[in-house]
């Protein structure tokens, strides 16, 4: 398994213009800004070139996708290796997080990964008990604007929720 073939591989599914972009988040994206740790998928979010379809389906990324040899897996796609979860922009959270993202390089391939503290609100929205368990850990490794942070919680109605997660 190779990850930057992997990034490459989904790189050139912007380049071939079967999404307008995409933006790592979740654990793989978490890994940017912290010390290893354990995950088993790469999440990425997807955004669709204009006109936006009425209907939305991730079918075309997966034919093309499985065009290029991968496979289907459960919830993933292996690209070069790498479990894939493929998930659409779905909340004016993630519009954000993909939009105000920032590039990172991994060998030779350029890719965009959400913000720290994107990442955080994200964590907090969803509540599950891994991203309970991830939030201390970005708060004490990665560099953290808390105003930013602050700001994008009250935004997105996730201060009260953050307050309870992290007291």
């Amino acid at each position: 398994m190779s990850f930057e073939r992997t990034l490459k591989a989904l790189n050139q599914m912007v380049k071939d213009g079967i999404v307008a972009d995409y933006v790592i988040g979740g654990a793989v994206g978490a890994l940017f800004y912290t010390e290893p740790f354990h995950t088993d998928d790469l999440d990425i979010f997807v955004g669709f070139p204009d006109p936006q379809p009425v209907i939305l389906t991730l079918d075309p990324i997966y034919k093309y996708l499985k065009a290029k040899g991968y496979r289907v897996e459960d919830e993933h796609i292996i690209v070069e290796g790498m479990p894939v979860q493929i998930l659409p922009i779905y909340s004016a959270l993630v519009a954000e997080a993909t939009k105000k993202a920032i590039k990172k390089t991994v060998g030779s391939e350029t890719v965009r990964v959400m913000r720290a503290e994107h990442l955080l609100a994200l964590m907090a929205s969803l509540s599950r008990p891994k991203d309970k368990a991830r939030i201390p850990l970005v708060l004490s490794q990665a560099k953290i604007d808390k105003k930013f942070l602050k700001d994008v919680l009250s935004r997105h109605g996730l201060l009260e929720k953050w307050k309870k997660i992290v007291k």
